[in-house]
């Protein structure tokens, strides 16, 4: 959950979380959606459902015994470098280096590495440079304090911007000691945002709202309400009556935008007039998308179903 979160958001969804799924046996029998229930909120739901798999093959697979090593970690859904060699090096003390984004600032200046924050050739000089430090640690110290110390160490002191130099424990062996350490290492290439323009209907009555699954690559997995590419009036609503939908498409009632990883997105809401109560579900009841739940905070103050 930690990943691409904030410590202070994540704390309420990771104690729910595990309120409703003890332990690993729970979470693998739960089905996806009943996961990705307890996830909605997060973003990234791509974490929630590499988590649920990887509960099944800990479970059915190993019969609920945890892998040790960071090569059997990396054989889990979902786990990759970071994660594996974090686990293996903290719970199990094996010596691994872990590599965020932290450690590769404080290598970068450390080393006086004149890349991009996001170049491979940076990950790469601080996977060696984490590598060599391991294997100067003495038998009795821990890799999985090493690496949590040079974690924070990028989290308190060599942070990205006005760098705390002057209190930095490794001052003596920073090649960028001499007031370069605050470029480097240089900024990350953007990649070019993508922008979409959605069409939804909203019906709503008493709380409950017309939602449907995602479909195909868009939010799989989690429920919006309906929605088209960008249309007029009249097109939404012929696509909606070939879709099988009921209700008469009425007008525009609103706008909502939507930034997630490298996609814009601009969504109108219209109203869907003459929709049964009972095609209606409680929003509590699905994972909604990031987007939905903006999409419904719109039509609180009027009703739109027949």
């Amino acid at each position: 959950m930690l990943q691409q979160t904030r410590v202070d958001a994540v704390v309420p969804y990771y104690e729910r979380f595990l309120r409703i799924f003890p332990d690993v046996y729970e979470l693998a029998a739960a089905s996806e959606e009943e996961v990705l229930q307890m996830w909605a909120g997060l973003g990234y739901y791509r974490r929630a459902k590499m988590l649920h798999q990887a509960a099944m093959v800990v479970s059915e697979r190993r019969q609920g015994a945890f892998p040790r090593t960071r090569k059997e970690w990396k054989e889990l859904p979902g786990i990759g470098e970071y994660t594996s060699a974090a686990i293996a090096s903290i719970a199990y003390g094996e010596a691994v280096g872990v590599v965020d984004g932290n450690v590769k600032r404080v290598v970068a200046r450390v080393k006086a590495l004149k890349l991009r924050a996001n170049d491979r050739a940076l990950h790469q000089a601080a996977d060696v440079w984490m590598e060599e430090r391991l294997g100067e640690l003495k038998p009795e110290e821990s890799p999985g304090d090493f690496n949590q110390a040079v974690m924070e160490l990028g989290a308190t002191l060599c942070t990205p911007k006005n760098p705390s130099c002057a209190e930095c424990p490794i001052l003596e062996t920073c090649a960028s000691s001499d007031g370069l350490a605050g470029d480097l290492p240089l900024p990350a290439k953007r990649k070019e945002m993508k922008k979409y323009h959605l069409s939804f209907l909203v019906a709503h009555s008493g709380g409950r709202f017309l939602l449907r699954p995602c479909e195909g690559n868009w939010n799989k997995g989690l429920w919006e309400p309906p929605s088209f590419p960008e249309t007029t009036e009249d097109e939404l609503q012929e696509k909606w009556k070939k879709a099988g939908g009921e209700g008469t498409v009425g007008s525009a009632i609103g706008e909502v935008r939507h930034t997630i990883t490298h996609h814009q997105i601009r969504a109108t809401l219209f109203q869907l007039k003459g929709v049964p109560k009972s095609a209606l579900r409680d929003p509590s009841e699905v994972p909604l998308s990031g987007l939905g739940r903006k999409v419904l905070k719109i039509p609180k103050s009027f009703t739109v179903t027949g």
